[in-house]
């Protein structure tokens, strides 16, 4: 439980924080000789991997000392795709996160899933209740957009960089020692 509610204090921090993380695999990074070999547009991302996941080879890693009731990252690689896809899951008693990037072979956020799953009471306890909170992310060359849940853009400059910084910071933590630096 004090796991989770660190884990609960660090969201909380984040949404909080304007720090920049510096990382040569970050999305403000990315060149726009890049753009012309991004063959989709935000969500044709998510329907392609869905329509192809069967083709892709998946490794699985269990994510240690993040929550009291674990995680694990599973990221999918294709060589006939140009893309790679980091599925995390952070799994605690009053809530997950699910964050879904897809990439470029670099670690190059294309699109991002962000999805955090709330409980009412404890998952072990009868009759509790989901709610979800769910953003999208696009990583385009000159500028990032933001979407709900429902798909609308959501043009709010500091949500969309609170949730930028939200996202890299997740992804860099969650990933030291398993990508390049």
């Amino acid at each position: 439980m004090l796991r989770a509610w660190f884990l609960f204090s660090f969201f909380i921090f984040l949404s909080c924080s304007h720090t920049k993380t510096s990382n040569k695999f970050l999305p403000n990074q990315i060149k726009n000789d890049i753009s012309t070999t991004l063959k989709y547009k935000a969500f044709e991302w998510v329907e392609d991997f869905e329509k192809n996941k069967s083709k892709f080879h998946k490794d699985t890693l269990e994510l240690q000392g993040f929550s009291s009731e674990g995680g694990e990252v599973i990221l999918y690689k294709n060589p006939q795709k140009i893309y790679l896809v980091w599925d995390f899951k952070i799994y605690n008693e009053t809530g997950q996160w699910n964050y879904i990037y897809w990439t470029d072979k670099n670690n190059r956020f294309i699109f991002v899933k962000q999805a955090e799953y709330r409980y009412n009471k404890a998952i072990y306890e009868a009759d509790y209740q989901i709610d979800s909170i769910i953003n999208y992310l696009e990583f385009l060359p000159e500028r990032i957009k933001l979407y709900d849940a429902n798909k609308k853009e959501i043009t709010d400059p500091k949500l969309i960089e609170q949730k930028k910084e939200e996202i890299e910071y997740f992804f860099n933590e969650l990933t030291k020692g398993l990508t390049k630096k």
